[in-house]
């Protein structure tokens, strides 16, 4: 069953921000990741999604938001942390599966000092009913 994932929010100035999706009671194949960075941006938002067992958003750095980095498999892994960053829009076209009883979480870290960012983030994939 296709299926769409939508992240948003805001991360503040000189911190970092999760996101959580809906537990996964389906295993859950990833096809896209979409991510708009507002014009103004200038590469100081990075994005990475996770899949994770658990559903906490109150970490605020990456070590305190556990998880499998998606971006680590396959074609994309060519550092050990993977992200996504820009100044436009970005599609990556990626395959992963996510196992039930999971969830998928959105990490934003924003190294700008003076500004908040937006986080807008479309993950499209498929849901697997067996």
């Amino acid at each position: 069953i296709p299926r769409t994932i939508f992240f948003s929010g805001s991360v503040g100035a000189s911190t970092g921000k999760a996101l959580v999706s809906n537990i996964m009671v389906h295993p859950f194949e990833i096809v896209a990741v979409h991510c708009n960075f507002v014009q103004g941006t200038d590469n100081t938002l990075k994005i990475q999604l996770l899949a994770t067992v658990e559903n906490s958003t109150t970490g605020t750095t990456r070590v305190t938001n556990p998880g499998f980095n998606v971006f680590s498999a396959g074609n994309l892994s060519s550092s050990a942390n993977p992200y996504m960053v820009g100044d436009q829009y970005i599609s990556v076209h990626h395959s992963y599966r996510v196992e039930e009883n999971s969830y998928l979480k959105v990490f934003a870290d924003n190294s700008d000092t003076s500004n908040s960012h937006t986080i807008e983030v479309r993950v499209e994939g498929f849901e697997v009913i067996t």
